[in-house]
C-alpha cells in the first residue's frame, strides 16, 4: 500500500468515526464494509480476487466475504481452529492467506510460517500485517506471544543468506519470495505490511 493509499485509508476511518460515533450500528456496519474494501483490494493487488480457497486468519469478528474466516473464538461465519497446531488444511491447498494482526499472537514462529507454507499452493501470496518491534505495539498488548520486524522475515526468504545458513539447523521448511512491503506508521507504532509468495521448488 502506497503512503498515499494510506492516507486515503486513514482519512475514511476518520470521516467514519465522525459520521457515526464509535460504539453505534452503523459504524460497525460502515467499519465492516471498509474492511471488506481494504481485504478485496489487497487480495486483487496479489491477484487473488477469483481465487477458490481463500483465508481470513484471525478474523474475529471481522468476516469476510468470499473467504474462510478462522478464528480459535467460535463466532457466526467462523471457522474454530486452533494455529498453534497443525493447521487444518492439505498440503498445496490453499490459493491466498490474509493474516492481519494474527502471527503475533502465535507463540512459534517457524512452525507458523512452515504451515503458512505447507497449505499454500506453488506461487500463491499470503498477505501479512504486524506490528514491528519498531514501537510500542508489538509489546504493549498483553496476547502478543511473538514479536517480529522486518528482519525476521529473512529467514524465509528464498534470496537471503539467512535462510540458506539457517534453515537446516532451524528446521524451516518455509520458502517464500518477497512480492512487496510497506511500513505504516500509528500511534500505537509501525505496521509492517509484507506480501510472501510460496516457493515450492
Amino acid at each position: 500500500m502506497t503512503p498515499l493509499e494510506q492516507a486515503y485509508y486513514m482519512g475514511v476511518l476518520e470521516y467514519i468515526q465522525q459520521q457515526y460515533g464509535n460504539g453505534h450500528e452503523d459504524y460497525n456496519s460502515a467499519v465492516q464494509s471498509f474492511i471488506q474494501v481494504v481485504a478485496d483490494y489487497e487480495s486483487a493487488l496479489s491477484g487473488a480476487t477469483n481465487a477458490r480457497v481463500k483465508l481470513n486468519l484471525g478474523s474475529a469478528d471481522a468476516v469476510l466475504k468470499g473467504y474462510t474466516n478462522v478464528d480459535i473464538v467460535p463466532a457466526p461465519g467462523v471457522e474454530v481452529a486452533d494455529l498453534t497446531k497443525p493447521w487444518p488444511w492439505k498440503d498445496n491447498s490453499v490459493d491466498y492467506v490474509r493474516a492481519s494482526h494474527v502471527i503475533e499472537h502465535l507463540p512459534d514462529k517457524i512452525f507458523t510460517m512452515n504451515e503458512l507454507w505447507r497449505v499454500l499452493k506453488p506461487g500463491a501470496k499470503a498477505d501479512i500485517a504486524v506490528p514491528t518491534t519498531d514501537g510500542p505495539g508489538a509489546w504493549q498488548d498483553p496476547t502478543h506471544v511473538s514479536f517480529w520486524n522486518r528482519r525476521s522475515f529473512l529467514y524465509y526468504d528464498v534470496e537471503s543468506p539467512y535462510r540458506q545458513w539457517s534453515a537446516p539447523q532451524y528446521n524451516i521448511k518455509a520458502k517464500f519470495r518477497t512480492v512487496r512491503e510497506n511500513l505504516m506508521p500509528t500511534f500505537d507504532g509501525p505496521i509492517l505490511s509484507i506480501t510472501l509468495e510460496a516457493v515450492k521448488q
